[in-house]
């Protein structure tokens, strides 16, 4: 399969659907089809992407199309198990925007009707992909530094920042009948727990909504666990930290790894003296999602699912974010 020449429809025109529109289009691809509900939505991205094929209804877009290849999912999280039934019982391979839903309703389904057809499904991790994480996750492998002993995990933002219209309770991370609240939203920081630490066993969290913000979600989430590789686990997430914070903290037995999102390089301390060893990399927000997007394409030319980032990791990554939640 040439990737160049696939037939993709985009469901969801929001910012990260408008950001897959154009990174497909960086990449050549030009049999693209838009759907989103939102009239104003839908009409942006036709305009700015320059995409004549727009549609409000998704099974509509489906029908008169008949030989997609592939869809993305970049919808509100309440619709993204309906919307992908549908496509995979149409046998179209799935790219699903996280979280892979809010509850566990109609997920088992789901996974018959995509093994049953034996279709390509990837979740859309991004972090993943950022080279930052990608480091760790090797010296973590590698046992660079010896036993790890414990991380911190920490994540602030501030909600009323994230919509350049102001009206940040319209969005979908704002309303839980959207599948909002800042441990679905922030399930990146959960889905790369997993990645890099193993599967949290003995679990204890706290959520609520203590700020000013006008929402009806959680907008603190704060959680302590172990997990299956004895390493303890604290991790941290809000709406209103004015300054956008994301940062990673390992303990090991022969030194500490440090990673900050806004510092392109990710630091050793190592020995008494605490020597530090710094590990640069060049990185732009988009390249992460240009690399998964790359990834995805590249499994429907070879045919192959990602079994690490497929709707079973998917799940797994969202049963924790439930127990965190609930």
């Amino acid at each position: 399969m040439d990737y160049k020449k696939v037939k993709i429809l985009i469901i969801g025109c929001g910012s990260v659907g408008k950001r897959h529109i154009g990174n497909l289009k960086r990449l050549g691809i030009k049999d693209l089809i838009i759907c989103d509900i939102g009239t104003e939505a839908l009409k942006e991205a036709a305009r700015k992407f320059n995409i004549s094929h727009a549609y409000q209804d998704y099974k509509m877009a489906v029908s008169e199309n008949k030989d997609l290849d592939a869809a993305l999912i970049c919808s509100s999280t309440n619709l993204h198990i309906v919307q992908a039934l549908f496509l995979a019982k149409q046998r179209i391979n799935i790219f699903m925007e996280k979280p892979l839903s809010h509850n566990l309703e109609g997920i088992n389904e789901l996974i018959k009707v995509v093994n049953k057809h034996k279709l390509i499904f990837m979740m859309g991790m991004c972090y993943r992909f950022h080279p930052g994480l990608r480091i760790i996750k090797k010296l973590l492998d590698k046992r660079e530094l010896g036993k790890i002993y414990s991380a911190r995990c920490f994540g602030g933002d501030y909600l009323p920042g994230w919509r350049p219209d102001g009206y940040y309770e319209k969005g979908y991370a704002a309303r839980k009948a959207l599948g909002g609240g800042v441990v679905l939203t922030s399930i990146h920081g959960y889905d790369y727990i997993r990645w890099l630490f193993g599967e949290a066993k003995q679990l204890y969290s706290r959520t609520g909504k203590v700020s000013h913000l006008k929402i009806n979600v959680e907008d603190i989430a704060v959680a302590i666990f172990n997990t299956d590789k004895g390493i303890i686990i604290s991790s941290y997430n809000d709406f209103f930290d004015r300054k956008k914070v994301h940062k990673i903290e390992v303990i090991c037995q022969n030194g500490d790894i440090y990673w900050e999102y806004d510092v392109n390089a990710v630091r050793l301390f190592s020995g008494a003296a605490k020597k530090c060893k710094i590990i640069k990399y060049r990185f732009k927000t988009n390249d992460m999602y240009m690399n998964e997007i790359r990834y995805f394409l590249s499994c429907l030319k070879n045919g192959i699912s990602d079994k690490g980032l497929d709707i079973h990791d998917g799940l797994a990554t969202l049963k924790l974010a439930l127990r965190i939640k609930n």
